[in-house]
């Protein structure tokens, strides 16, 4: 008998709105968040591995209000976000001020100091409690979720963390007294830094005991499998490391720590991709596409990236008035409370560039860079994904970056180029991509005019070999990769 298992995450793929009238609650399937992670777990919904749901629904709820049901009339419930009609179980009681304050942190402190880049931290948060809130009100819901299920099933605890928020939330599972068997599993799906870098983290102790509360950990790369074993043998007083790696003992547990990295729906983007419509107003007429997609975050390397396109036709000029830039995402500020003073900094500095970039080459006829600031339909953004001659996904750090695999899946005409970070977890698997350090802007400048000059014949050997390692990939793959680990 499969195990069922409980999907955690910090918001739900969907968002409740209470009518200030009557005071009802009902869906919005069409705000919820639209990150890489949030996609991933709606995937893992609507693929039938998520027995059940626990997350944030955006708002306040108390205990005894109920999720509503999906209205089935509702047009909006056709987007690809929406999930089926699966058991919801909301973390209750946890108010958007409270969520827009721990976000905060977690985007100002602690992300900073996973990525390794320290730098971009801001604030002060003395005598703050960072971790404590989210451990109770998250538990609180999982336990509600457990009870849902018969005494002779041990269920799998599935919790997906993209921004740090969840790290002490098996700690407070642990602390309860409960007879129901369990296995409390997590993905960070954000970078880990080695131990020097850590150690500056003024919360590193929780950090590591709040990881080591689970009992299976993943990791989307495996430099960051390997910087975590080496901050456990740093701790050598209270943790033993098995000798060949991947096995942990903590406090009497084994913890087992593994990479597991999601995976795109590789066969079900090469379908979108046949299909989607051509780019409009003959965007690829007589004009090569340089493609970025991604949420403004100071990890992805945006405004590098843009001054680096600048260089280019600097550098380049038989490219200016025949290659054009888009830049496809969501601007900081507007996702709710997931907002940061560092993201809204980097926004601004993506803005300048920009406009910078545009006022010193661009023409009447002619604009260097366009910015789509909102997120595109799948079936549209696969389209662009297709006809873009180069994708450039350069982040300064990247647990994985799903967006370079999901452009090669959509590569079925002529093929393009993707030009990943050598920071990007992706990088360990996708050797035929031109590799760059993006903070090397003339360095990053000059890839992007080899990859808009390479020929033909490279250029498909090159995605030839990349497309054959993501054959059969697929989010029902990774999944049972996951749970056959757990055997």
């Amino acid at each position: 008998m499969e195990r069922p298992v409980i999907l955690v995450c910090d918001t739900l793929p969907f968002r409740l709105v209470r009518d200030q009238k009557t005071g009802h609650l009902s869906r919005d399937n069409g705000q919820g968040d639209t990150g890489g992670l949030q996609v991933t777990c709606g995937s893992l919904v609507r693929s039938g591995h998520g027995a059940c749901l626990v997350g944030w629904p955006g708002l306040y709820m108390r205990e005894e209000e109920e999720i509503p049901s999906r209205d089935v009339t509702d047009s909006t419930t056709t987007s690809p976000r929406a999930p089926p009609n699966v058991p919801v179980v909301p973390v209750c009681e946890l108010s958007p001020d409270d969520f827009a304050k721990h976000f905060a942190f977690a985007a100002e402190m602690v992300t900073p100091h996973m990525h390794s880049l320290s730098e971009f931290s801001m604030g002060s948060w003395d005598g703050y409690e960072p971790f404590g809130l989210f451990g109770r009100k998250f538990g609180r819901a999982i336990l509600k979720a457990l009870d849902g299920y018969p005494s002779r099933q041990a269920p799998v605890v599935w919790v997906h963390d993209g921004d740090g928020l969840l790290i002490q939330v098996a700690n407070f599972l642990r602390n309860q007294e409960t007879s129901r068997e369990y296995t409390l599993s997590y993905t960070h799906h954000i970078s880990f830094p080695p131990w020097e870098d850590l150690q500056r983290f003024p919360w590193s102790n929780e950090v590591m005991g709040g990881f080591l509360g689970y009992d299976d950990v993943m990791f989307n790369a495996q430099v960051h499998v390997d910087n975590f074993l080496e901050c456990c043998r740093e701790m050598s007083l209270i943790v033993k490391v098995n000798e060949d790696g991947g096995t942990v003992y903590y406090q009497g547990r084994k913890v087992k720590v593994r990479k597991v990295a999601p995976s795109c729906q590789h066969d079900k983007l090469m379908k979108l991709a046949q299909v989607a419509p051509p780019l409009p107003l003959g965007l690829k007429e007589g004009c090569k596409i340089l493609l970025g997609a991604e949420r403004v975050a100071y990890t992805k390397g945006l405004p590098e990236r843009v001054r680096a396109f600048g260089r280019m036709l600097e550098r380049y000029p038989e490219h200016v008035g025949r290659v054009s830039y888009y830049q496809v995402g969501i601007p900081a500020g507007t996702e709710g409370v997931k907002v940061s003073r560092v993201h809204l900094k980097v926004q601004e500095e993506v803005e300048k560039a920009i406009l910078a970039v545009n006022e010193t080459f661009g023409t009447p006829l002619w604009t260097p860079i366009h910015y789509v600031p909102r997120p595109l339909p799948h079936a549209l953004l696969a389209g662009f994904y297709r006809d873009a001659d180069v994708m450039l996904v350069t982040s300064l750090k990247d647990a994985l970056n799903l967006v370079a695999k999901e452009y090669v899946s959509c590569q079925v005409n002529d093929p393009g180029v993707v030009v990943v970070s050598m920071y990007a977890g992706v990088s360990e698997i996708m050797e035929e991509a031109l590799l760059c350090d993006p903070r090397d802007e003339d360095g990053l400048a000059d890839i992007m005019h080899q990859a808009l000059t390479m020929p033909l014949w490279e250029r498909r050997a090159r995605m030839n070999k990349l497309q054959s390692r993501q054959e059969g990939c697929s989010v029902e793959a990774w999944v049972r990769k996951v749970l056959k680990g757990l055997q």
